[in-house]
């Protein structure tokens, strides 16, 4: 058999032959595809040899030249340039460093130029990606398909730069851990910027340290901005019916280090956070069935210089929480914090003084306590320290604790103040909105 390839109009293609005595068997295509196969035969071999040799000077006369190995079988991934990826990884939204790689990739014969080439024509995208399935993604195809895929994917200048990837099955942790290798070990996810990951509702017990491992292993660690652990909810808004049955997040420890992370949302029963390292982190959203004093604890040793926004979602607070959050909103851990969402917290009574006497209010721009509970001695020690509250740009509070007189003062403590009342989704009506008073 020879075969021959062409790169033309961004698209890399094959011609085949395999003769046997009197006839041959011509297969042609787009690499990555079967192809379609035509045969052909003659009275004598001298005549088969005579026209195959014709037909091979037209495929050389139209740039086809032959090849040793078939580019679809060595993957179309053998392009690797780490000088040029490390530029588009100085700035990503940088176009010159995009363009110099795809021309490299196209001179390669690599898919991925012919993937950028296209990106901004959805159609012909579209095609493209389906004409080559196998050839992008190998054995990870079948998960891509169904209502609610497996594995589901942004793309950005040719490359994926959002994945999503679920398991709600009772083996999920094992399950998600199996497609996070394989999905981060593509070369299509190279610059991969979000990733979140899912585990079913019903899963109790497993959780996504497994799959933090191995997005170590696979270098893209360095590459994201955004990274979600979620439970997995076929209706998001049913989510607080299943809570109790939500996965754990596991370990946090195999994301320390990701020099480029910006946005960390963390959803489970319980886990373990550890001391992170995480220089570009600036928003974190950690909602937990209990949170303990370790987590906090670790929260406060951790290594997050540029965090500004802080969420802490706990429906519950284990032994010693109250004091380790205390520490938190007191001291100087989080230098440049100027957002702080104490959601759903019981007694967050116990840490309001800390709070409004410690260090860490004068430097905040936003405060939201709504859905906690206040009692009145709470609301009156906001109201006796209006002063300390005055510079917010924004205060959140839950409604429902305060008299009417107080309510009517609480709205004065700084420049936008809400009254914010949870309300449960009635029959028929799209999702659980708060009441903002």
């Amino acid at each position: 058999m020879a075969r021959y390839e062409v790169l033309k109009d961004n698209t890399l293609r094959f011609w085949e032959v395999t003769r046997e005595g009197i006839s041959f068997t011509v297969t042609q295509g787009l690499v990555g595809t079967k192809g379609e196969e035509r045969s052909f035969s003659y009275p004598t071999e001298e005549k088969a040899a005579r026209a195959l040799e014709q037909l091979v000077a037209s495929k050389k006369a139209l740039g086809y030249e032959l090849v040793e190995t078939p580019t679809a079988t060595k993957g179309l991934w053998h392009a690797p340039s780490p000088e040029l990826e490390a530029t588009i990884l100085r700035d990503r939204d940088e176009d010159g460093p995009w363009q110099v790689y795809a021309d490299f990739l196209q001179a390669q014969g690599d898919v991925r130029g012919q993937l950028f080439a296209l990106a901004g024509q959805k159609e012909a995208f579209a095609v493209f990606v389906e004409d080559h399935l196998p050839a992008i993604f190998g054995d990870l195809v079948p998960h891509l398909d169904g209502r609610r895929p497996e594995v589901a994917l942004e793309w950005k200048r040719g490359f994926v730069d959002g994945l999503v990837l679920r398991a709600n099955d009772y083996e999920g942790d094992t399950r998600l851990t199996d497609l996070a290798r394989r999905a981060l070990a593509l070369p299509v996810t190279r610059f991969l910027r979000e990733l979140t990951l899912r585990i079913g509702v019903y899963q109790e017990g497993q959780d996504f340290t497994g799959a933090l491992e191995a997005l170590a292993d696979s270098g893209r660690r360095e590459t994201l901005e955004q990274v979600s652990l979620e439970p997995d909810c076929a209706d998001p808004d049913d989510d607080w019916r299943h809570e109790v049955e939500w996965p754990a997040w596991g370990s946090l420890e195999a994301l320390s280090g990701a020099p480029r992370l910006e946005a960390l949302t963390v959803e489970g029963t319980h886990g373990d956070v550890g001391e992170l390292s995480l220089p570009a982190l600036r928003r974190l959203k950690l909602v937990a069935r209990t949170l303990t004093a370790q987590n906090v604890e670790d929260l406060r040793r951790s290594s997050l210089p540029e965090l500004r926004r802080l969420v802490l979602e706990p429906r519950g607070l284990a032994l010693g929480s109250g004091d380790a959050l205390c520490a938190l909103v007191s001291g100087a851990a989080l230098p440049r914090l100027e957002q702080l969402s104490l959601e759903r917290a019981p007694e967050v009574g116990e840490v309001l003084p800390a709070l409004v006497f410690g260090s860490l209010l004068p430097r905040l721009s936003r405060l939201s306590l709504r859905h906690c509970e206040l009692v009145q001695s709470e609301v009156a020690l906001l109201l006796k320290e209006r002063k300390r509250l005055a510079h917010l740009k924004a205060l959140a509070l839950p409604a429902g604790w305060a008299t009417a007189e107080h309510a009517a003062e609480l709205k004065t403590l700084c420049a936008r103040v809400s009254l914010v009342t949870p309300r449960r989704r009635a029959a028929g009506a799209a999702s659980y909105d708060d009441v903002v008073e």
